[in-house]
C-alpha cells in the first residue's frame, strides 16, 4: 500500500506556477506587499480547481484582484 502510494505520487506531474511575483512587478506594474501572497493564493487555488488553465488567464485574475 505504501509503496503503491509512493508511485502514484512520483507519477504525477508538479504543479507550475502560471505566475509569479516577478510577473506582478514586470506586468502589472505593482510594488512587492502583502497583497501579492493573496493575489498567488487565489491564483493557485483557481489553477488547482481548473478554473484558470494559462498564463493570460492567471493574470487577468492577479489585474481583477489587485484592482488595477
Amino acid at each position: 500500500m505504501l509503496i503503491e502510494k509512493f508511485f502514484e505520487k512520483k507519477s504525477e506531474k508538479p504543479v507550475v506556477r502560471l505566475i509569479t511575483g516577478h510577473d506582478l512587478i514586470k506586468k502589472l506594474k505593482l510594488k512587492p506587499s502583502p497583497l501579492f501572497a493573496q493575489i498567488l493564493r487565489e491564483v493557485e487555488e483557481k489553477q488547482a480547481l481548473g478554473k484558470v488553465t494559462n498564463r493570460a488567464e492567471a493574470l487577468a485574475l492577479a489585474k481583477k484582484i489587485a484592482k488595477v
